[in-house]
Order: C-alpha cells, then structure tokens, then sequence
C-alpha cells in the first residue's frame, strides 16, 4: 500500500493506516482512494497479483478484495490494469479479463530469428532440426527462447537440454504447437501453446536447473545469491560489497566458496559474464544522463 501511495505522489491518503484494522481501512480510507481516482485521471498498473492470491484464485489477504473493489468501481476517468499468471476470483463485470498466452509457433520463429546464436542454427539441416526440437518444448515461452539461445553456441548442450524436456513432457500438448492452418481454411489458426501454467513454471524450473547445473561451480553459487537477493538490490554496488563477505562466511564449508576466494576478484566478474552468457541474468546499463538506484549494473535473474 505504502507503493501505490508513493508512485501516486499522494501521501495524503494514507494508505497504509489502519491496515491491520480491517473494518476501519474499509471505512475511512478507501472511501478517501475512491474520492481520489474520481478526481483525478489516472492509469494504474498492478502487476504480479499471483502472489498476493491462493491456488484458487482467492485472496491470501481479504483486504485486497476491498481495495480492488475501489479501484475498479469507482465513477472516474480513473483506470487500472491488473496482470496475473492466475486469474483473481470474484472480480465480477468489473473489469476486462484478457487471457495473454505464450508467444504463437509464427511469433516464437521470428523470435528465434532475432537471437543470433539460434539464428546461427538455420544455417544446415542438423541445426534446423535441433531448432525446430528446441521450438517444440519451449511451446512459445519468450524467457525459454533466450535460455535456449544461451546454450545455442554448443549444440551438444542444447540437444542435452531438449532432451531432457522432451522426456518429461511427452505427447499431443506439445505437439499442438505446430497446428498451424491457413487463413483460407474454415477454421484458420495460428499455432499456440495447448501447455497449461503448470507444464510452462515446470519447464522453465527444469530448464534453469539442467542450465545452472553446466556452469562453473562459482557461477552457480552467485546465481544462488542473486536468486535471494531483493530485486531492487540486484546491482553491482550491492553485490559488490557483500559477496566477500558471504564467501567468507561460507568459508572451506562451501568448494565454490573457497575457489571463489582463491580467484582474482573473488571471481565475480567471470561468475557475471557466465550467467549473462547462457540467459540467466539479463544486463541492464544504466542511461547517460539518468541516475540509478544504488549505482552501477543491475541483474535480473532470469528464472528463481
């Protein structure tokens, strides 16, 4: 609540009062958001809202039922934009619910086009093969694409890691993302993904651990620290100061640790460069002109 105050600049509403008093939130301080979003025109964006929700699609916290209510019930200009892997339950005639799938088979070629090292593949048969295998488990998954595009430069590994998912997900789910009709046909389609959410996090989770597993054990040991790391905190500044210290402390208990101490800058720059060359962070540099939070890089750890 303390966010949506301060991205609204707002201070005065007072979101986070009484937010462990239910009733008196309901009754003094939506009524106080309301008034504000009917007064103002504004676009909201929520995103990841599964974390704030069950399995079912509940609320973990009731209190957010009320607090969505007010913003998508309110008679402003006011609008809001809600993005969730699981859809909330009870949003009613609220709101537009708009279901976002992975990428089409036509969107995800174009996408591997754009990758050199897959687009590298494309150059004899034995690399097209490998390409359209490679398609066919990652069923469209845009973050999947750059993991394989990470690997794409040994084609051993990649096979490895295409195999390794062809075997755990087997069958016609698969195989529907190649169902692709033309548009003169009576029911013309696109091919897409028949996978449910559950198929595409086990993927990505197997994925990312048959990638990790390939690395150097320093490597994998700052993936570690990066997938515990705050997101906000995922800067060189940040990183830069505490892994010594973790290294130290996980001391002759941990062989990465120690190799980590024995290597010229406790291996961080080499660990960094490995990550960002097989996809799992990505590198953001700030902008000339714009300042940075915290300083420095920053790394988003592509699968936690």
């Amino acid at each position: 609540m303390l966010e949506i105050e301060r991205q609204l600049n707002a201070p005065n509403l007072q979101l986070a009062v009484q937010v462990d008093q239910p009733e008196q939130f309901k009754r003094f301080v939506l009524p106080r958001l309301r008034a504000f979003l009917e007064q103002n025109a504004l676009l909201l964006v929520l995103d990841n809202l599964e974390h704030l929700l069950t399995e079912a699609g509940d609320w973990r916290d009731p209190l957010w039922g009320a607090v969505m209510a007010t913003l998508l019930g309110h008679r402003g200009l006011s609008r809001t934009i809600l993005t969730s892997r699981r859809l909330p339950a009870g949003l009613g005639q609220t709101c537009l619910c708009e279901p976002i799938h992975a990428l089409s088979f036509a969107e995800s070629v174009l996408l591997a086009r754009e990758l050199p090292p897959l687009r590298a593949l494309l150059a004899d048969p034995p690399g097209r093969a490998l390409l359209t295998r490679t398609l066919r488990v990652i069923q469209g998954h845009p973050k999947l694409l750059e993991l394989a595009a990470g690997l794409a430069g040994d084609r051993a590994a990649l096979a490895a890691q295409v195999a390794a998912t062809e075997t755990a997900d087997q069958g016609a789910p698969l195989d529907a993302f190649f169902a692709v009709t033309g548009p003169g046909s009576e029911q013309a389609r696109e091919g897409e993904s028949a996978a449910p959410e559950a198929v595409f996090v086990a993927t990505l989770h197997r994925w990312t651990l048959g990638v990790s597993a390939g690395l150097d054990p320093v490597a994998r040991l700052l993936l570690q620290c990066l997938c515990r790391v705050e997101p906000e905190d995922r800067t060189l500044d940040v990183i830069d100061s505490n892994w010594e210290s973790l290294l130290q402390r996980l001391g002759d208990q941990d062989p990465a640790a120690a190799a980590a101490l024995a290597r010229p800058g406790l291996g961080l720059t080499e660990g960094l460069a490995d990550l960002g060359r097989v996809g799992l962070v990505d590198i953001e540099r700030p902008v000339p002109g714009q300042s940075v939070a915290a300083g420095g890089r920053s790394y988003a750890v592509g699968a936690e």
